[in-house]
């Protein structure tokens, strides 16, 4: 009785623990989520390399280029580095314990405005309200950076209204509130404006009457940002762009009412439209009571945003210049879907400020809410929107056989598609191929951020539909195949287009293993291995990343073996390596075309999206040039989190001695 008594008094740590264990068993069930564009992936035999070598080396082969690229933020995602050795379990792990620490402290802050019923009750609505899984939907967890905003935030909130009542020092609140937003901002990407804009509404509002510490909390994780906004504005850019280009329709459709969007195209294939519609209603009527009859200030301001927070992704007063924006400037790509941006924002002040009126109704609206959110929200509530992945034995074997081959290669999986995600019977989304292999890999697809992906488009055409009697398209084969340093082909038999918008043409496969049997005949291919549905291909061709030619064209209709002779890399670092002198005019490189690959004798030429260098017989050292940068903005990143937590401790230290004179 007296055990019982206890956790009943402590009762703010033991709902909160308890109903975030349940709710992530039953999203997770023991099982890593993925789909869609989501950049991290944690499951059985997954490399930690993916996380690791962009902090350290300033290029990717993502999936393959070796393409310099100053990943200014790729820090943050360490966060995920102590996951690996858990497995499958890594993400409903890293899960639980940030939702814990999330609806702790939103119990902490209910506690401030309400009794004990709402704040269990604003606990609950926390952790499976319907409108923070609109951000989630299409892309279930797909997103850690709207997760990491969504779990932070009531801490953030929290340590700034101690800080407004002067309930703390601002010592103490300080490093917390400024380190958590640094941490989110960053990792915030494409949604940084609207993260941001959130972050100041907030924080701005509870500390209002402290306008130093707020201006000095602001300008600590604002000055922070500039160091990677540009780097990561040119590099992601361009990638935006080419979305846009190829997919104007579902950009000004998804623009122009993007919480439309999500109820009419995500949702029902779960619950109808007609009762995601109804459900949203009722919500958005509870606020506006909310609003109208709550006496408490904070409470108005927080249903005001929510309504407003509401009504723009909605039907946005701005909506013919948001689509012109979103299908012109690529910058402004976070228009077209706000209700994945303003999602963290939405779903924590919708669970505050629900409870408000239950004051006025008491324990019949309690049961109320819950009977709705439990009828509604069954589909959180069961996990029956999360995309689990359970990766197949065949596929680990396959890995693993690959990443036991020796040397320097590429390793090619068809079929492809052109735009869009990758799709098989067991996932959808970026090549899950990237987060195994120890090799390059090449995969198509401008969401798979291949940089060859019309040549690798066309190789996958012509390997489908080859014509044995057209020489030059045997040809074309053979030669993307030395470009791309090809060793091994897998064709993917589980290849599948689950969702309406995932277009993989080249199916059935037997067109591939036909025409990959016919190359084996004549001794540029060799059937190694097959692992369940997948087929392994060795390619038999002599080839390399490096070519001495005294050639400055690369003719792909033309034999390159007669005019491409394979040079030995040899890797001094991962971002630095030497070819010997050869008699030979010039170097070509097969990785993606980059100025920012300088040799000793300066920057290569742009021959077919390759490097070509002159090098006149001598010996070149070639090295990526922004490894410096990237080692500068890793000490500025660094500097960001230590700074506050030193002015604090420092801070802490004077007021010690104060007191004590």
């Amino acid at each position: 009785m007296g055990y019982l008594s206890r956790l009943i008094r402590r009762i703010d740590l033991v709902f909160p623990i308890m109903l975030s264990v349940i709710i992530n068993y039953l999203w997770y069930r023991g099982l890593p989520i993925y789909a869609g564009d989501q950049g991290i992936f944690i499951g059985n035999g997954v490399q930690p390399g993916y996380l690791i070598n962009p902090v350290l080396y300033a290029f990717t082969n993502y999936p393959y280029g070796f393409v310099p690229v100053n990943g200014s933020t790729s820090w943050v995602n360490l966060i995920f580095l102590p996951l690996i050795p858990f497995g499958n379990l890594g993400e409903e792990i890293l899960s639980t314990i940030l939702s814990t620490v999330g609806s702790i402290y939103l119990f902490r802050i209910s506690s401030k405005y309400y009794s004990l019923l709402p704040s269990i009750l604003a606990v609950f609505l926390y952790l499976t309200n319907w409108f923070i899984f609109i951000g989630f939907i299409e892309m279930p967890y797909i997103f850690w950076n709207i997760t990491f905003i969504y779990f932070f935030l009531p801490v953030i909130i929290y340590y700034s209204l101690l800080l407004g009542d002067s309930g703390i020092s601002f010592f103490k609140a300080y490093p917390i509130i400024t380190v958590l937003s640094t941490y989110c901002l960053v990792s915030s990407g494409e949604i940084f404006p609207i993260a941001w804009l959130g972050f100041v509404l907030l924080i701005g509002y509870y500390l209002r009457n402290k306008i130093i510490e707020l201006a000095i909390i602001i300008l600590s994780f604002t000055i922070p940002q500039f160091y990677w906004i540009f780097s990561f504005a040119s590099s992601i850019i361009p990638k935006l762009q080419n979305i846009t280009n190829v997919s104007t329709t579902l950009v000004t459709q998804l623009s122009s009412s993007p919480l439309y969007a999500s109820i009419t195209s995500y949702l029902p294939s779960v619950t109808p439209a007609k009762i995601n519609f109804i459900f949203l209603i009722i919500m958005s009527f509870i606020s506006i009571l909310s609003l109208l009859l709550t006496k408490h200030r904070d409470i108005k301001f927080l249903s005001l945003i929510w309504l407003v927070i509401l009504g723009f992704d909605s039907i946005s007063p701005f909506s013919p210049i948001e689509k012109f924006l979103v299908s012109h400037y690529a910058f402004f790509a976070v228009l077209r879907t706000t209700q994945f941006a303003t999602a963290p924002f939405a779903g924590f002040i919708f669970s505050v400020i629900i409870p408000s009126l239950i004051k006025k109704y008491n324990l019949a609206l309690i049961t109320l809410l819950l009977v709705l959110f439990s009828i509604f929200n069954l589909p959180v509530l069961s996990g029956q929107l999360a995309y689990r992945v359970n990766v197949p034995s065949y596929f680990l074997q396959a890995i693993n056989y690959l990443d036991h081959q020796q040397g320097d290669f590429t390793i090619l999986v068809f079929p492809t598609v052109k735009y869009g995600w990758y799709s098989t019977t067991w996932y959808y989304g970026n090549n899950i191929y990237l987060y195994y292999s120890t090799h390059p890999i090449l995969v198509g697809g401008i969401y798979s951020g291949a940089y060859f992906y019309l040549y690798y488009y066309k190789l996958n055409f012509l390997l489908y539909n080859l014509n044995i009697s057209n020489k030059g398209e045997l040809l074309e084969i053979y030669n993307f195949l030395l470009l791309f340093n090809a060793k091994y082909i897998i064709i993917e038999g589980d290849a599948y287009s689950n969702i309406s918008f995932i277009s993989l043409f080249y199916l059935p496969i037997k067109p591939y293993i036909q025409n990959l049997n016919y190359l084996q005949k004549l001794g540029w291919v060799s059937l190694v291995k097959t692992f369940g549905p997948l087929y392994i291909y060795k390619v038999n061709l002599n080839s390399s990343y490096a070519y001495y030619t005294n050639s400055s064209t690369i003719p792909l209709n033309e034999n390159l073996s007669y005019i491409l002779i394979p040079a030995k890399i040899k890797w001094i670092t991962p971002t630095q390596l030497k070819i010997s002198a050869y008699n030979s005019k010039y170097v070509l490189v097969t990785f993606a075309y980059s100025q920012d690959w300088v040799s000793n004798y300066g920057k290569p030429e742009n021959v077919s999206l390759f490097n070509l260098y002159q090098s006149d017989g001598k010996e070149l050292i070639i090295q990526d040039a922004l490894e410096g940068e990237l080692i500068k903005d890793n000490i500025f990143g660094l500097l960001s989190i230590i700074i506050p937590v030193i002015v604090s401790e420092s801070g802490i230290v004077i007021m010690k001695r104060k007191i004590f004179k």
